[in-house]
C-alpha cells in the first residue's frame, strides 16, 4: 500500500522562507536550497504533518533518532522510537508551531527506548502551502557543540534572517558574530553553582554537565572523561538533586537560561 502523503517533498523541491515560517516550491532556476541539499547537512532535518507524523527525514536523523533506515521512519511519530515524556515533550513544541503559526526554537532532550539519550536545539517552522495554510511542520535539530557554526549555515540558506532571532526567553544560546567557539566553560559552570547557587559543585560534575550542554549523552561521555555512563548519571542526578529539580531537562534548561546572560 503506496504511503499517503501530507504534502510533496520529493527531494527536488525548493524551500523558501514564507511569511512567519517556509513553503515548498517546485524547482525553479533560483538558488534556493532543496530537499536533497538540506538532508545534506550535518545536522538534523525533518518534515512532520500537522499530527506531527514524519513525511520525510534525512538518513542520519532516522539512524540518530532510532529509525531503522529514513523509510521506516515515514508514516510514524517519535513515539515509536523514544521514551513516552520526551515524544510528547517534542509533540508539545510541534503543537506550538501550529498554534503560533511562527517559528519555535526550544531545547530539547531525545531518550530513544534503548536509552540513548542526546540534547539539541530545535528550530521548528510552520509549512504553508500557496494559500497561506499551515500543512505541515518543518524541523532542524542542531547538536549544541556545532550550533553557532550551523545558524550560520541556515543564514545562509535564507532560512534564517539573523543569529540575532534568539530571543532571551527561549532559554538559549547567545551568539556571538565573530566567533563559532562554544560560549560556555567548565569554570564558567562552576561559578554559576558557588556564586548563583550557593552550591559546592565537584570537577567531575562539572566536566559532565559541560558536555551534556555540548549535546553529548552519557554513552558519548563516557570514553572521554574515563567513566562509566552509570556514574555520569549519578553525577547529573546529584545536580539536579542540588538545584531541586524534578528532571534534567529542567536542571539544563536553568544552568543554559543563566550562562546565557
Amino acid at each position: 500500500m503506496a504511503r499517503k502523503y501530507a504534502f510533496d517533498v520529493s527531494k527536488e523541491m525548493q524551500i523558501i522562507r514564507y511569511e512567519n515560517g517556509v513553503k515548498l516550491i517546485k524547482p525553479t532556476p533560483l538558488v534556493y536550497p532543496s530537499v536533497d541539499d538540506l538532508f545534506s547537512l550535518p545536522f538534523n532535518i525533518y518534515f512532520l504533518s500537522p499530527e506531527s507524523i514524519i513525511q520525510d527525514m534525512s538518513e542520519t536523523t532516522a539512524n540518530l533518532c532510532g529509525f531503522y533506515s529514513r523509510k521506516d521512519a515515514i508514516g510514524k511519530t517519535a513515539r515509536a522510537v523514544s521514551k513516552r515524556e520526551s515524544a510528547e515533550f517534542s509533540i508539545q513544541h510541534n503543537n506550538e508551531v501550529l498554534t503560533n503559526k511562527s517559528i519555535v526554537i526550544k531545547n530539547e532532550h531525545f531518550l530513544r527506548l534503548d536509552d540513548f539519550e542526546f540534547y539539541d536545539l530545535a528550530i521548528k517552522y510552520p509549512l504553508f502551502n500557496d494559500n497561506g495554510k499551515i500543512i505541515g511542520i518543518f524541523g532542524c535539530s542542531i547538536p549544541l557543540d556545532i550550533l553557532a557554526q550551523s545558524v550560520q549555515t541556515l543564514i545562509k540558506t535564507g532560512l534564517l534572517s539573523d543569529n540575532r532571532m534568539f530571543h532571551s526567553n527561549t532559554n538559549l544560546i547567545f551568539l556571538d558574530d565573530k566567533s563559532d567557539h562554544y560560549p560556555y566553560t567548565i569554570e564558567k559552570i562552576k561559578s554559576l553553582f558557588t556564586k548563583k547557587f550557593k552550591q559546592h559543585i565537584r570537577q567531575r560534575e562539572a566536566e559532565c554537565l559541560f558536555y551534556i550542554l555540548k549535546g553529548k549523552s552519557a554513552r558519548e561521555i563516557g570514553p572521554i572523561l574515563n567513566l562509566s555512563p552509570r556514574t555520569i548519571e549519578y553525577y547529573l542526578n546529584t545536580l539536579k538533586d542540588k538545584l531541586n529539580c524534578k528532571k534534567k531537562s529542567e536542571m539544563i534548561n536553568m544552568v543554559i537560561d543563566l550562562l546565557s546572560y
